[in-house]
Formats: structure tokens, sequence, C-alpha cells
């Protein structure tokens, strides 16, 4: 037989023999990722198409087990298999000794099988169960860090622009779209609206100080209880100043959004307050 006939066959037993070994290690990887996700989901079986919306717990890509030692073993021993012919083709195609060529290539099997059995009973690396348990957690710890954060900041810009009177801070701590809901009619839009209202407010009670009696926090809003503590001295919706002491309460929602108040609600004792100017 012609020897590039022969060479040509060696090589095409080769490529089909390592696609054969390839195909059927996939195959294993595939069968025991969807053998670890139906014990996830408690369910006898799985669909054979994924379901149209993403299952929270879901595996993804790279949530695919890690080939064992076994595996490993058993692939390269395929591959070898086929390599092992390729020497003692190309050695007949040259006119050499064929048996020498094929007894030093088929070697390397005696290591392939030791290897096997040392590796063999050491388990695959174990990667974390991807559970809906697991997501929520992680959700609910996002959710803390940003309540947390949020309940800083607040406390905070109470410190700096309130009771620090440095209205000059909200350049930097309010949106300068800032929408509030309270401010008198007339006001500014935005950032200067709420600079305005609150220069005001401080114009009429000079030693007005604010204690925070409760901060709640979550993602993007934080509600807090005060109550403020002063003197009526400047004008305050038209009464002019009487010097007595007062004492104001209120609660304020904020939003925060990239660490900046982009709105604000007030609900303030404003008739508590007349009451004790009157």
């Amino acid at each position: 037989m012609n020897k590039k006939i022969i060479a040509v066959l060696i090589a095409f037993v080769v490529v089909f023999v390592c696609g054969v070994a390839y195909s059927q290690s996939l195959e294993e990887l595939k069968a025991q990722a969807r053998e670890e996700v139906r014990r996830e989901m408690g369910v006898d079986r799985l669909p054979s198409r994924p379901a149209p919306a993403p299952r929270v717990g879901a595996r993804t890509t790279t949530d695919m087990p890690t080939r064992s030692p076994q595996q490993m073993a058993r692939m390269l021993a395929y591959i070898l298999a086929g390599v092992s012919l390729l020497p003692a083709g190309i050695a007949k195609a040259k006119g050499r000794s064929f048996i020498a060529w094929w007894i030093l290539s088929m070697l390397c099997f005696p290591v392939v099988l030791l290897v096997s059995i040392v590796m063999k009973g050491k388990p695959a690396p174990e990667r974390a169960a991807v559970t809906p348990g697991a997501v929520a957690a992680a959700a609910v710890s996002s959710q803390k860090s940003k309540s947390v954060s949020n309940r800083a900041f607040i406390k905070g810009f109470y410190d700096e622009v309130f009771d620090g009177r440095n209205l000059d801070a909200a350049d930097e701590l309010v949106a300068e779209g800032f929408v509030g809901h309270d401010l008198p009619q007339g006001a500014p839009f935005g950032r200067e609206g709420f600079k305005k209202y609150y220069r005001d407010i401080f114009r009429a009670f000079p030693d007005l100080e604010y204690r925070i009696e409760d901060v709640v926090a979550d993602e993007d809003k934080a509600v807090v209880r005060w109550v403020g503590k002063g003197t009526h001295g400047g004008d305050f919706r038209d009464m002019v100043p009487t010097g007595k002491p007062v004492t104001i309460k209120g609660i304020s929602i904020f939003r925060i959004r990239d660490g900046k108040i982009t709105e604000l609600w007030n609900e303030t004792d404003v008739a508590g307050l007349i009451e004790q100017l009157g």
C-alpha cells in the first residue's frame, strides 16, 4: 500500500480518537452539571430547554463543575492512545522500523495507568453552591451596606449643613436638579431653592439646633425624625421677631442618589410653632 495513504489513514485515526475522547469528556461534564443543578432545585428531572427568564440561583457557564482527576487521567489516556499511532505511522511511511516505534510509543500507557491509580479517590474541587438563599443573603448584605452608608451620610449632612450653618456644603451634597416637595411657592428650582429656604429659616431662628431622634434608611432613602430648638429672632411668615424660645418637631424624608440628596419631603408641626409664637 502506498506510504502516503497509510500516513493519511493513521492521521485520520488519530483525529477520530481524539475527537471521541473530547466529546465524551464534554458529555460527562454536562451530565454532572445537570445532576448538580437538579439536586439544588430538588426536582426529579430538568427541562430540556432553559426557561426564558433566569431563575434565582440558576447556574451560569462559570458555574460548570471542574474536571475531576479521574476524568483528566481518562481523557489523557484517550488522547495518548491516538497520538501513539502517529510516530509508528511516520516510521512506516519513511521505511523505518514500525515495531520499534510502536513499542516506544506504547510505553506511555503504564505512566497514564499509574497516574490514574494515584489520583483515584481524590474529589474534584468543590464550588460554592449558588442557591436562592445565597443570592438573597448577598442582596440583604448589599442593602444593609447601603443603608448604613445612607445613615452616616444624613447624620453628617445635619452636622455640617444645618447645625454647622454651612449651606455652601450643599453644593457638594445636594444635587443640582434637587426637588423640594414642600418648599414655599415661588422658591427657586433645584439646589438654589434648597439653600434659600434654609437660609430664611436660619435667619428667622439664628440659634436653631437640630436633634436627631431617629434615622431609618434603605438603599436610596433616609427618614429622619427630628426636634429643633431655637429662638425667634427674625421675620418668619410675616411675623416680626418675638424673642420667644420655640421647639419645632418634624419628619424629613431624603432621597439619596450617588452621594447627593435629590429629593426632600418635610412634615413639620407648623401649627404648633405658630401657637408658640402667638
